[in-house]
């Protein structure tokens, strides 16, 4: 089960106004899908899934004053569904079981990718005056 939350949606905002929810209970939604109308200081946006599922319950009503991370629904994830999969496998360490001399590992996105930069893709090494 997924908690769908009140995104931050700009820099400065504390909480946002549910104007209308665009999927009712029971709505199959993917990531991506507009799922509700949000009003801000700014103005009124359109608020994306997170999740790929089926929306299982509303917990805050169209009208209410809603602060940021607030849990707004609950997303049941459907069984082979790209969030209810396993996540795949990390790639295996290098045989030494650490990274090579010199060489920054970083795991990156849900995606769980490795990125590697070696020192000589970064530049050379900033020097004392």
């Amino acid at each position: 089960m997924s908690e769908f939350r009140m995104p931050s949606l700009g820099a400065d905002m504390a909480a946002g106004t549910l104007l209308e929810w665009l999927k009712q209970p029971g709505d199959r939604v993917a990531r991506g899908d507009l799922i509700a109308e949000v009003d801000t200081d700014k103005g009124v946006i359109q608020v994306e899934a997170f999740t790929t599922g089926t929306l299982e319950r509303i917990l805050v009503e169209a009208g209410q004053k809603v602060p940021v991370g607030t849990v707004m629904a609950l997303i049941r994830d459907d069984a082979g569904s790209p969030s209810a999969a396993a996540p795949p496998a990390l790639p295996p360490p290098p045989p030494s079981g650490r990274p090579r001399s010199g060489c920054l590992r970083w795991l990156v996105g849900a995606r769980r990718s490795w990125v590697s930069i070696s020192r000589a893709s970064r530049g050379p090494e900033p020097r004392e005056p």
